[in-house]
């Protein structure tokens, strides 16, 4: 779980909680309340990494923490241009071990503009290349997610030559040098898009979109492995929200812990964690 601070000078956060909820470590980060986290991972060797924003003067950054599995802050990064101003909002980690970074650079001569701002570190979080994507408008990412190796989707929104707002889908090869966008992107297969809330208490829903004919089906296990939820399978291409209850198949409300959510087309399977409180 991470945010900013809910008092003055408390700084961004990341609270650890017990499968029960209850806090088991919290890392504050940040400076000044004006300081915070918009997404956090657990990585593969247990510690987890923090992306967001500091606030330096009248200048906003892009800020990395790496918090080791006790909450012990192992360092930060401040990213970003003082000519303008700069958020992280989500992440993933790459083949190399290093982290592509997909956060929004703010326009500071005009407060209706904005541009995606990509940036790519290296596992100690330094800046091994960057680009601004978009025009006219406000341009803004959503989240990253890895295709195949090396081969990324990333999901937000534009308002460039479109009139209006309306989503963007980029697909794109990373490499040490940058970034390589592929023209004329068919999404294949399915993704994930989003999982809000998480952590959740009561009902969460589940966003994915589809592109080929094939059967997605929609499940949920708990951390044994164990089928917990079968949530339904859609059938044809498009878009989907499923809303998912906290509860079995069964109907019984499921206790608190850490729940994975799995879509398979029998092709492809995404998996998403997430963590339910009672």
């Amino acid at each position: 779980m991470s945010g900013r601070g809910t008092t003055y000078g408390a700084g961004a956060t990341v609270i650890k909680l017990s499968e029960n909820g209850s806090e088991e470590w919290n890392a504050c980060a940040g400076e000044s309340f004006y300081d915070g986290f918009n997404s956090t991972r657990e990585l593969s060797d247990g510690s987890f990494l923090a992306a967001g924003y500091l606030k330096e003067g009248s200048d906003y950054d892009c800020y990395l923490s790496m918090i080791d599995s006790d909450g012990l802050i192992l360092w930060t990064r401040e990213i970003g241009s003082p000519e303008s101003n700069e958020s992280a909002r989500d992440f993933v980690q790459v083949q190399d071990g290093g982290f592509l970074v997909a956060g929004v650079c703010y326009n500071e001569e005009s407060s209706y503009s904005s541009d995606i701002y990509l940036f790519k570190t290296d596992f100690n979080g330094n800046v091994e290349w960057q680009t601004q994507i978009g025009g006219i408008g406000n341009d803004t990412p959503g989240e990253i997610f890895e295709i195949t190796e090396d081969v990324y989707l990333m999901v937000g929104t534009t308002e460039t030559g479109t009139g209006g707002s309306d989503v963007l889908l980029l697909k794109f090869q990373v490499s040490t040098q940058g970034m390589e966008q592929s023209q004329g992107f068919t999404p294949e297969g399915f993704v994930f898009t989003s999982c809000s809330p998480n952590p959740c208490n009561t009902s969460t829903s589940i966003s994915y979109f589809t592109a080929d004919h094939l059967p997605v089906s929609l499940s949920v296990y708990d951390m044994s492995g164990r089928l917990v939820r079968h949530l339904g399978t859609t059938e044809t291409p498009g878009s989907y929200v499923i809303n998912w209850d906290t509860a079995d198949d069964a109907g019984r409300l499921l206790s608190a812990g850490v729940y994975t959510i799995v879509a398979n087309s029998g092709i492809n399977t995404y998996c998403r964690r997430m963590v339910l409180v009672r």
